[in-house]
């Protein structure tokens, strides 16, 4: 368990935050030759 509660309005706050929209770049243009060097699996 943690130690700490989030109010209702902190958690109003973190739902607002789903717009549905990526934040970044889709995974499929993640590349080589779209990013300039490897990139290491996760």
């Amino acid at each position: 368990m943690f130690d700490f509660e989030l109010t209702a309005g902190q958690i109003a706050a973190i739902d607002a935050l789903n717009t549905g929209k990526r934040g970044g770049p889709e995974p499929a243009a993640i590349t080589l030759e779209t990013f300039g060097r490897l990139i290491p699996e996760a």
